[in-house]
C-alpha cells in the first residue's frame, strides 16, 4: 500500500489568530489545503467537497470549494477534516448553469468523484476528478453497498481489512479500465486535457451522458424513498 502523510495535501498554511482578553499570547491553528481540477472539459462553478460520511451529498460542515477557471479548486481543511482527507471520496457536484470550458453551459446536472486517496495506486498528488475516476469508484461503491458495507472515515481508517478489500477491488477495476482504454493506471487519474490525450478526452466526454442519467435516477429514487 502506498504510504501517505495527508497525501491529499498540496500545500499547508499556518494561520495565526490572536487570543482575546488583552494579553499578548497567540494561538496557532494548522490548516491544510487540497487542490485539484474538475475535468470533463474543465468545469467552472461546480462544488467540490470531501464526502466525510459516504452519502454522496454535501452535508453541513463538510469542507468544500467552488471550481474556478481551468476547473481548479482548493479546499481548506482544519485538523479534524485533514485527518479524514485520505480516507473518504472527493465529490464534484456539477449543477445546471456551470460552465464546461469545452462544451459551454451545463444543462443537466451530474456528479463526479475520485476514490479515497489511501487506496489509489497512482502517486499523483493533484486530484483530477473526471468521468474516468468516477467510473473507477462508482462500480466499487455499488458493490460495497450491495454487501451492506458500512462506510465512513472511521471505518476505513480503523479497519485495515475493509481498507485492504476496497484497495484490492480498486486495483482490479484500474486494471480492467486501463486495458479497455489502452492506458496506464496513472493516466486514468491524469489531466487528459493538459497532456493532450485527445482519445482519452473523447472517452471521458462519452461517459458523461451516463453520469447524468445515473444522477437523475438517484434523485428520483431518493424522492420516492426518502427514508431509505
Amino acid at each position: 500500500m502506498k504510504v501517505t502523510s495527508l497525501a491529499l495535501a498540496i500545500s499547508s498554511t499556518l494561520v495565526l489568530s490572536a487570543c482575546g482578553g488583552g494579553d499578548s499570547s497567540e494561538e496557532t491553528t494548522n490548516f491544510t489545503s487540497i487542490s485539484g481540477k474538475a475535468i470533463d472539459g474543465y468545469v467552472v462553478g461546480a462544488t467540490v467537497y470531501l464526502d466525510l460520511n459516504y452519502n454522496n451529498k454535501r452535508d453541513s460542515g463538510e469542507p468544500y470549494a467552488i471550481t474556478t477557471t481551468g476547473g481548479n479548486f482548493d479546499i481548506v481543511l482544519d485538523a479534524n477534516d485533514a485527518s479524514c482527507s485520505d480516507y473518504v471520496p472527493t465529490i464534484v457536484d456539477v449543477p445546471v448553469g456551470a460552465i464546461d470550458e469545452d462544451l459551454d453551459e451545463v444543462t443537466e446536472a451530474y456528479q463526479m468523484v475520485i476514490p479515497p486517496n489511501i487506496i489509489i495506486s497512482s502517486n499523483t498528488d493533484i486530484k483530477n476528478i473526471t468521468p474516468l475516476t468516477t467510473v473507477l469508484w462508482s462500480t466499487i461503491e455499488r458493490e460495497l453497498r450491495q454487501d451492506k458495507q458500512q462506510l465512513s472515515c472511521k471505518t476505513i481508517k480503523e479497519q485495515s481489512e475493509i481498507r485492504s478489500n476496497i484497495q484490492n477491488r480498486l486495483l482490479e477495476q484500474e486494471k480492467r479500465l486501463a486495458q479497455r482504454y489502452g492506458v496506464t493506471a496513472d493516466e486514468l487519474y491524469g489531466d487528459f486535457i493538459a497532456s493532450g490525450n485527445a482519445e482519452l478526452h473523447d472517452i471521458a466526454i462519452a461517459l458523461v451522458p451516463s453520469l447524468k442519467k445515473s444522477y437523475q435516477d438517484t434523485i428520483a429514487l431518493e424522492k420516492k424513498h426518502p427514508d431509505a
